[in-house]
């Protein structure tokens, strides 16, 4: 679903005039559920101005030649953009006609400000990012079918669209993708052997050129169990604790654990889950970022890196993505990235859109490719 602010025009019954409601808001994070922009357009996140001016629907169109398009002949109801003109064309057709009609009617209302525009922050480095494939090893391979298998047959047989199907779709798409993180957190056990997981090989891989460069890294997972896992590995392999930093540590703590990354040369790895440390958090000190496994979620991402991409950064940040060869996490990727351009039009509402794929749709994306 492609979600756009509502320009709101009332008739006044006491002067006849108009009533225009803008908003801005800075944060593309928080407009993440519908119910958001009822709020800020409720509240008025911009000041409310009467646009007396405009005695009818031929004078604001006439002021404002951009939203023309959008108005009723009575001018007294609700303006909002329906799925039909824009959504669905742009989404689903690549329409650029009605992307760039789309951008011409919206650009009057939208004020956006970009880290990467030098003319506003002239001196932030640059952000590289880099999408590291990896293969899954023969364990991974084969509980990465074994979990195909098994969830198929009831996905099958589960009514299409019900909610019983959808809570099955997350939850094969949660089983595979900590196969995929290492074997033993699907698992349930503490076998934290290197070499069953193609993820952590990698991990390894990277680590060890960012010690050889004296540099600092942060590692963000989406679940506190992998977090442990790693933290464990890290801490044989480097024989040092890294910093691991998930929802049940208290403020105080946090804090310390911010101040010891920020200030303690020795002190390189800081492991977050993505809940407990993808905003907030000023870590600077940083200068490579590592996404062990995906949200799928662009906006939760791009919160994630802007830990260490923000003001007072002075090198240039790698944000290195790890992604299974073959398997529904490289195919989910490329969805994502062939919808790239309409990335900051849209508002992506986390991983449940997968629940509503269909089964055919389903198996083309779960299915192991060589």
């Amino acid at each position: 679903m492609l979600y756009v602010p509502l320009i709101k025009i009332e008739d006044n019954a006491d002067d006849n005039t108009f009533e225009l409601q803008l908003w801005v808001e800075n944060r593309k994070d928080s407009m993440q559920q519908p119910e958001a922009l009822k709020d800020f357009i409720g509240n008025g996140k911009y000041n409310k101005f009467k646009a007396s001016l405009f005695q009818s629907p031929a004078g604001l169109s006439r002021d404002f030649p951009a939203i023309k398009p959008l108005i009723s002949s009575s001018g007294k109801e609700r303006l909002l953009f329906d799925s039909d003109t824009f959504a669905s064309p742009i989404e689903n057709d690549n329409n650029e006609e009605q992307l760039e009609r789309f951008k011409k009617i919206t650009d009057p209302f939208i004020l956006r400000r970009l880290k990467t525009d030098k003319s506003i922050i002239a001196d932030l480095p640059e952000k590289i990012e880099h999408d590291c494939f990896v293969r899954l090893t023969k364990e991974q391979t084969a509980l990465y079918q074994n979990v195909v298998n098994t969830m198929s047959e009831s996905l099958n047989n589960a009514e299409e669209h019900s909610i019983e199907r959808k809570g099955l779709v997350l939850k094969m798409m949660t089983a595979l993708k900590q196969v995929c993180n290492h074997p033993s957190q699907f698992l349930k056990k503490e076998d934290d052997h290197i070499d069953l997981s193609g993820k952590t090989e990698m991990l390894l891989e990277l680590l060890r050129s960012i010690y050889e460069n004296d540099e600092k890294v942060l590692i963000f997972t989406q679940y506190k169990e992998m977090g442990q896992i790693l933290a464990r590995i890290l801490k044989t392999v480097f024989d040092t604790k890294p910093l691991f930093l998930h929802g049940g540590i208290p403020r105080q703590k946090r804090d310390d654990m911010v101040e010891e990354f920020q200030n303690k040369k020795h002190v390189k790895i800081f492991i977050l889950s993505i809940k407990a440390g993808g905003t907030g958090l000023n870590l600077t000190a940083a200068n490579h970022v590592i996404h062990y496994d995906l949200w799928w979620n662009p906006a939760v991402e791009a919160q994630a890196t802007d830990r260490t991409f923000r003001i007072g950064q002075q090198k240039n940040v790698l944000v290195h993505r790890l992604i299974s060869k073959g398997t529904f996490e490289e195919k989910i990727n490329q969805m994502l990235q062939d919808k790239k351009h309409l990335a900051d039009m849209t508002v992506a509402t986390g991983e449940k859109w997968i629940g509503d794929l269909s089964n055919n749709e389903q198996q083309q994306l779960i299915r192991i490719n060589s």
